[in-house]
């Protein structure tokens, strides 16, 4: 199956830490969240929120074909 992992913010600029900058990845049947995040060299220390298809992702979510696993920093900071 395809799967496309992107990066949202400002990581779609500059990409992870590792140089990925989002694509898309051949699975096999069966595969998961954690699957598609290890691919792009993201593991569950990592500093991120996962989306699935849009929604908050679990790590052991299971993918399907042409599903899209989004990468989004967190953000803080502002003006009280």
């Amino acid at each position: 199956m395809q799967i496309e992992v992107q990066l949202s913010g400002f990581l779609r600029r500059t990409g992870l830490p590792n140089g990925f900058y989002g694509g898309t990845f051949h699975l096999s049947d069966g595969a998961t969240v954690r699957d598609a995040l290890r691919l792009a060299g993201v593991d569950a220390r990592s500093p991120w929120l996962i989306t699935h298809n849009g929604e908050l992702a679990q790590y052991d979510t299971p993918l399907q074909d042409r599903d899209v696993v989004n990468i989004v920093p967190l953000i803080s900071g502002g003006m009280l």
